[in-house]
């Protein structure tokens, strides 16, 4: 991991360990990059992999796993 900080930003770099993010209140948010962009997940939920902006949108349940399967294929 490479860490560089800009200007009110701390930039991350080659993060292939998953990091977390946790409030007062013990929720946490989990990130790690992947050669195909992003992978998140909210406390102990399911790995989501985010390619680009429009994986933010709300997928129906099971359509990430259904995704990857088809790039498994």
């Amino acid at each position: 991991m490479k860490v560089e900080t800009k200007e009110n930003q701390i930039i991350l770099k080659e993060v292939y360990n998953s990091i977390t993010l946790e409030t007062r209140e013990g929720k946490q948010l989990h990130i790690c990059m992947r050669e195909m962009g992003f992978e998140m997940k909210i406390d102990d939920g399911e790995w989501h992999l985010l390619t680009d902006e429009s994986d933010f949108l709300i997928k129906p349940k099971g359509y990430f796993s259904h995704y990857l399967k088809q790039l498994i294929i």
